[in-house]
């Protein structure tokens, strides 16, 4: 009997476990079985925790603050965004957090059941953006650039072109050009980079070594050193400004002009060069100090017929006062019509004399300056 028992106590507790019945014998199978109904049974589920966080970007906003991004994890509820000891919550997969150059950023994920996902892989807050870079002319074809110190770099990129240089400094000199654009961005200690500053270009160099050759008394020939990057000069004589492609051009002029030239880089222009003077050639020094010598003659030869007339001027004088003397009104007319014909003519020689001193005065200038 006891071993049929035994069977059948076994079916019945393999039907509560599948109904929720419990079976509970009164003493060792001495009495018959009772059943109660079971209050709870649970069956517990493997709850997954969420996957680890991926494609994790920092982004510097400014110098103190970043926005962070990742994607959608499965399972996530809510994320967990810790940057240095500082841990903020989001359901969201995007958030804007202070933090300042340097400082670790790691995700993680939050199930619905509180469990955590791995943390993300570590990124790294980089440097704000350096300011734009200052570029200062040195030379025809080299210049310093330099840029204000950006808090949390320890090295800088510069990139001249397609060139790029590290630099632990705020300064360097590089070759130049005044067609290219410098700009300059940050690392920080774990090699991260910030954004690329604003891109500048070297003001145009200023053209150097300006020559001038006369080739006649309005013509000459302007030649100076080629800028790098130069897309046309501009030259101005007198306030009249041309265009020249090349590092020389034939200009309008005279002896004595003042020519000026200046680099111009697609729309950008250089200041103007110190400005030099057209000289004479020697057939125009021996034609000037021909015409000199010839207003010479002249001047001389009016002052000699000025000097003249005042001897004559003096004998009339003395005419008029014998005429008077002699009671002659006639003769006393007659030698002041003389007198004042006389001092016209002493004038007149006195202002052809003048005339040909300013054009000797004029001459003169003209040798001095085309020395």
């Amino acid at each position: 009997m006891i071993p049929l028992l035994k069977k059948l106590c076994a079916v019945v507790v393999s039907v509560a476990v599948i109904t929720g019945l419990t079976c509970v014998p009164d003493s060792a199978y001495a009495a018959p079985v009772s059943f109660q109904t079971a209050k709870t049974l649970s069956v517990s589920r493997v709850v997954k925790a969420p996957t680890q966080v991926k494609a994790v970007t920092v982004t510097s906003l400014s110098a103190k603050s970043v926005l962070v991004k990742w994607k959608k994890t499965a399972q996530a509820k809510t994320y967990q965004v810790k940057i240095g000891s500082k841990t903020v919550k989001t359901s969201k997969t995007t958030v804007k957090v202070s933090g300042k150059a340097n400082a670790s950023v790691k995700v993680r994920a939050v199930g619905k059941s509180g469990k955590l996902g791995k943390w993300s892989t570590v990124r790294y807050v980089a440097p704000w953006k350096p300011s734009a870079p200052v570029i200062s002319n040195s030379g025809v074809s080299r210049a310093a650039v330099s840029w204000k110190k950006v808090a949390g770099a320890s090295k800088y990129e510069v990139q001249i072109g397609k060139r790029v240089t590290r630099t632990t400094k705020t300064s360097l000199s590089a070759g130049v050009r005044s067609d290219i654009s410098v700009k300059v961005r940050a690392i920080g200690k774990k090699g991260q980079k910030s954004a690329w500053s604003i891109a500048v270009k070297r003001v145009p160099v200023v053209p150097s070594g300006l020559k001038v050759f006369a080739d006649s008394t309005y013509w000459g020939a302007l030649q100076w050193s080629a800028v790098p990057g130069a897309t046309h000069y501009e030259v101005k004589v007198n306030n009249t400004i041309s265009r020249a492609y090349d590092n020389y051009d034939s200009i309008f002029a005279e002896v004595g002009d003042q020519i000026f030239v200046r680099t111009v880089v697609g729309g950008r222009k250089s200041a103007w060069s110190a400005p030099v003077t057209k000289k004479l050639n020697a057939d125009e020094r021996t034609d000037l100090l021909s015409s000199r010598a010839q207003h010479e003659r002249y001047r001389n030869q009016y002052l000699a017929w000025a000097n003249e007339a005042r001897s004559e001027l003096s004998t009339l004088h003395y005419q008029l006062e014998v005429a008077k003397e002699l009671g002659t009104p006639e003769r006393v007319r007659e030698v002041e019509a003389k007198i004042v014909s006389c001092r016209a003519e002493i004038s007149g020689y006195e202002n052809d004399a003048k005339e040909q001193q300013q054009e000797i005065d004029a001459i003169n200038a003209k040798l001095k300056i085309g020395l």
